[in-house]
């Protein structure tokens, strides 16, 4: 029994031995196109790590680091903010970031949203190009999923044990996306400060309707009569919708954490109530079995911007917990700095608790 035991010992504390970076230039596959592989030694904290830029079909744009060791089997991918087009590997955040997975040794992967921008708030690409938009709404989940799979499936000679997602705003969205048309997809999830209604967000409607409503011959579209077919066009759409948005998530044991900044100015905190206590009322104390949402004081937007108020908590630490060792987010620590630069130590608790300093 002795060589059973060396066996399994083996087995479990043997590294993953990588592949030459350079292996990728060699890969020809229909939907990865690889443009760069580099292996990358000295970059500041980070670990060295391989390199790979190229192309998903149709036309995402990616960067994914997969660290040369000490890989901890892990995938994790990001999401994209505004309305992307840019790849944004070195983002010094939480939101929509790779580094501080890459630092605790996953394999990660981010994207550009499968279209080129000049900014994150650049819709020019959308206009004529319904593809693009479907991309951007929901397919790049699976498209990037899959290829980042392959890339590590690739690298390491085997698939990852966990995989997690991470995004903030429309990254947040999709996020909240994945675990609705995803389910199977992802271990965990984290949601931050997701824009859960584009409509309702941008206002888009009532500009839209004083500037577009009229014909070729300036006639109303929508007139007052439109009202009349509200009811008929509700029922037509309901009566195609698949079952409850985030059931299969549910039943997948996949977990939710979803944040939200009090102070911020572009989300407002109330919509990504709104959706927590809708969920709620479907799936009831269940919820709590896979569905939490914090939120967090004087926090805005994604920690895009450097604030006071946290300047230090890892979501990321939290899902894993709770995922790979059953150990429920009821609080989060977290530390933030006061006025003096002093450092305050507090913790999150899940809504609708509040937080404590």
């Amino acid at each position: 029994m002795k060589w059973l035991q060396l066996l399994i010992l083996f087995y479990f504390v043997t590294p993953v031995i990588a592949k030459d970076c350079n292996d990728f230039l060699n890969l020809n596959l229909e939907k990865i196109i690889v443009t760069e592989a580099t292996l990358i030694k000295d970059d500041g904290d980070l670990p060295s790590f391989c390199r790979v830029r190229g192309v998903i079909n149709p036309d995402i744009g990616f960067e994914a680091r997969l660290p040369d060791k000490n890989w901890n089997g892990k995938f994790f991918q990001a999401g994209c903010g505004g309305f992307c087009g840019l790849i944004e590997p070195d983002r010094n955040s939480h939101s929509n970031a790779i580094n501080h997975a890459l630092r605790k040794g996953y394999a990660a992967i981010t994207t550009n949203g499968g279209h080129q921008g000049k900014h994150l708030g650049d819709a020019e690409w959308a206009k004529g190009n319904p593809a693009a938009r479907k991309v951007y709404a929901f397919t790049v989940i699976k498209f990037t999923y899959d290829a980042g799979h392959h890339l590590i499936k690739r690298f390491y000679n085997q698939k990852p044990d966990y995989s997690y997602f991470s995004g903030c705003s429309n990254g947040g969205r999709l996020a909240a996306k994945a675990a609705q048309i995803y389910p199977n997809l992802f271990d965990g999830i984290i949601s931050g400060c997701p824009i859960l209604n584009l409509t309702e967000n941008a206002g888009i409607f009532g500009p839209w309707l004083l500037q577009s409503n009229l014909n070729d011959k300036k006639n109303e579209i929508l007139t007052i009569k439109f009202n009349a077919k509200l009811v008929w066009l509700e029922k037509y759409v309901l009566d195609k919708c698949d079952g409850l948005d985030g059931s299969n998530f549910f039943e997948s044991n996949g977990k939710l954490l979803m944040w939200a900044g009090l102070a911020d100015p572009l989300v407002l905190p109330q919509q990504t109530v709104d959706y927590y206590k809708n969920v709620r009322k479907l799936f009831g104390n269940n919820t709590d079995k896979f569905f939490k949402l914090f939120l967090v004081p004087g926090m805005g937007h994604c920690w895009e911007m450097e604030s006071r108020i946290p300047d230090q908590m890892s979501m990321l630490t939290v899902i894993e917990n709770w995922v790979e060792k059953e150990i429920s987010p009821d609080f989060i620590p977290i530390k933030s700095l006061n006025m003096k630069s002093e450092v305050k130590d507090g913790f999150l608790r899940p809504f609708p608790l509040m937080a404590e300093y």
